[in-house]
């Protein structure tokens, strides 16, 4: 009877804890049990980040029935890393090519990572990223010891507009193909765009990967090091936009307005035209930008409701 009394005391304290998981726990989406002692969260490759407008944290907008909603109840309320809560991203392709799988996390955001996919013919890394991250540069180097794989990414921020914080969440896959983010830092950004023309921040992580050989013991170890740089800068909404076309005597030979609306995917340029002057004036300021006949396209730059501009380029065709 006694043991009973206990067992039932248990189902109590832990359908409390449940449900306390289940209020405060959006993160424990999908979650799996794991003993502990197997966890080998080492083992879990940095994808890069995922961008959020308020802390993985709070979820004060979100009623019980949302988050009964999301949460499968048929899972274990059990983080497997005891460290960092998870949120877990669905698959959302269809799986027909590599280039088309997709991963996306419930929570509103702007993705930029890379997801390694192995049940292809062919395993290829896929770059899933948002359009408000522009002019994204990778870098791999290997050695015979050493793999860096580095990726870059610019956000530009509309001055004084709605978006003041950004959280940036480490985004990780583990061995079994399951991508995950944790809770990252933010980045006060009305703050700190408004006495600097650019803020970086930055996320590296090094870990070791051990090769097995056909005995199952470890044959050799490779270290890597996977990281990202954001930087973000501030912009004025333009007024108007103009891309003015000069020939070789610097004479101005034509002039069009760029509608943001109705952006062309590719631009004519006359065989007249030596270079060619993009114009963007706004309230407070006017930026020139040239360009000439190595760049083979160009960027606008749509502002979007949310504070950010989305980045849209179109193909300078020369004469």
């Amino acid at each position: 009877m006694k043991n009973k009394m206990m067992l039932a005391c248990a189902a109590v304290i832990l359908l409390i804890a449940l449900m306390a998981g289940s209020v405060s726990g959006y993160r424990f989406r999908d979650v799996k049990m794991v003993n502990e002692t197997e966890n080998e969260t080492e083992n879990d490759r940095l994808l890069r980040v995922y961008l959020t407008k308020e802390h993985l944290d709070n979820l004060e907008n979100l009623s019980i029935q949302d988050i009964l909603t999301m949460t499968d109840i048929n899972q274990d309320f059990t983080p497997k890393d005891k460290d960092a809560p998870r949120w877990y991203a669905r698959r959302t392709d269809d799986g027909a090519t590599a280039e088309s799988v997709k991963y996306e996390f419930d929570v509103p955001g702007y993705a930029f990572f890379n997801v390694r996919v192995t049940d292809m013919d062919i395993p290829v890394t896929n770059l899933i990223c948002d359009d408000v991250i522009s002019g994204v540069r990778q870098e791999i180097h290997t050695t015979d010891g050493k793999e860096s794989f580095h990726m870059e990414g610019d956000v530009y921020v509309l001055t004084g507009g709605p978006l003041e914080v950004l959280y940036i969440n480490p985004v990780y896959q583990t061995p079994e193909g399951e991508v995950y983010m944790t809770a990252g830092s933010g980045l006060g950004l009305s703050e700190s765009l408004a006495y600097s023309s650019s803020i970086s921040q930055e996320i590296n992580e090094n870990y070791t990967e051990t090769a097995k050989n056909g005995a199952g013991t470890a044959s050799n170890s490779r270290e890597n090091i996977s990281g990202c740089r954001l930087t973000f800068y501030p912009k004025e909404k333009a007024e108007e936009i103009c891309l003015i076309a000069f020939n070789e005597e610097n004479e101005k030979i034509s002039e069009e307005k760029i509608q943001l609306d109705d952006l062309p995917e590719s631009l004519e340029i006359s065989k007249e035209t030596a270079y060619l002057m993009l114009v963007e004036k706004s309230a407070d300021s006017t930026k020139r930008t040239m360009l000439t006949k190595e760049d083979s396209f160009v960027r606008f730059y749509i502002p979007r409701d949310d504070g950010v501009f989305e980045g849209q380029d179109a193909r300078l065709e020369w004469k």
